[in-house]
C-alpha cells in the first residue's frame, strides 16, 4: 500500500503541475515533475544514477563515469523542471554495507545540489537503523538522513471502532468499483466478506489485494463470476 499511495500523491502532482505550467518547459523540453527511481539489494551510487537515467530515457546512462552520469541527470532534472524524486524500497539499503553509506551520502548530494523534493519509501527504516543517531560502527553519516527526513507512517486497517469499520468499509467499496467480473455488484465485498477478508488479510493492503486477485482468477477460472 506505500508505493501505491506514494505513485498516487506522485500522479495527482504531476497533473496538477502539467495542467498549471504546461507540458513543456519556457526551453521546450518536456515537463516531468516527478522522477521515481527504485532501489534494488546491490544498488550502488553508480547503478543510483543510471536509474534516474533510464527514467528519462537517456541514452547516455551505459556509459561514463559516476560523476558524469550524476551530471547527466542534473542536467535532465534542471531541463525537465523536476520537483520530486521518489525513491521506493529504501528498506534495501543496509546500513552496515559500504554501499549503503554511499547512496546515504548520495542523497545528501541530491537534496543540496538537485532543486527536488525527496520522497523515500520504504519498510521498519528506523528499525533498520537508517534514522537512528549513529550506526553500528559509530559512523554518523546514515542518521544525517533521518534528521533531514520527516517521517510518515501507515498503519494497517483495523476494526476495533465504528470510525476505523468505516474506513475498511470504504476501501472494499473502492475495490469493488475496479473489479472486472461479469456478476459483481455492489456489496459483494464490503456486505458479505468484511470479516473474512479482514480475518485474512489483518487489515494489510498488500495481503487484501493479493487475495481478491486470487479470488477474481478462481471465479473466472470456474466460470462462478
Amino acid at each position: 500500500g506505500k508505493t501505491t499511495a506514494v505513485l498516487s500523491f506522485a500522479r495527482k502532482f504531476h497533473l496538477r503541475e502539467i495542467a498549471e505550467a504546461g507540458p513543456f518547459t519556457g526551453d521546450g523540453h518536456e515537463r516531468w515533475p516527478v522522477c521515481r527511481v527504485g532501489l534494488t539489494g546491490n544498488t550502488g551510487m553508480k547503478d543510483f544514477n543510471r536509474a534516474m537515467l533510464d527514467f528519462f530515457g537517456h541514452p547516455g546512462e551505459a556509459r561514463g563515469t559516476t560523476t558524469q552520469i550524476g551530471q547527466r541527470a542534473l542536467d535532465c532534472f534542471l531541463s525537465c523542471e523536476v520537483r520530486v524524486l521518489v525513491v521506493d524500497d529504501l528498506h534495501f539499503l543496509r546500513p552496515r554495507n559500504r554501499s549503503a553509506t554511499e547512496i546515504s551520502n548520495h542523497f545528501k548530494y541530491i537534496a543540496n545540489e538537485f532543486p527536488v523534493t525527496l520522497l523515500f519509501v520504504g519498510v521498519g527504516l528506523a528499525e533498520r537503523g537508517l534514522f537512528g543517531e549513529i550506526d553500528s560502527d559509530g559512523d554518523e553519516s546514515l542518521a544525517q538522513t533521518g534528521r533531514r527526513t520527516t517521517a510518515l507512517t501507515l498503519d494497517p486497517f483495523l476494526i476495533d471502532t465504528d470510525e476505523h469499520r468505516h474506513h475498511w468499509r470504504s476501501l472494499l467499496l473502492a475495490i469493488e468499483q475496479r473489479l472486472v467480473l461479469a456478476g459483481k455488484y455492489p456489496g459483494m465485498l464490503a456486505d458479505h466478506l468484511p470479516d473474512y477478508l479482514f480475518a485474512r488479510s489483518t487489515g494489510h493492503i498488500g495481503s487484501l489485494m493479493t487475495l481478491v486477485a486470487r479470488g477474481c482468477q478462481r471465479a473466472i477460472r470456474t466460470g462462478a463470476e
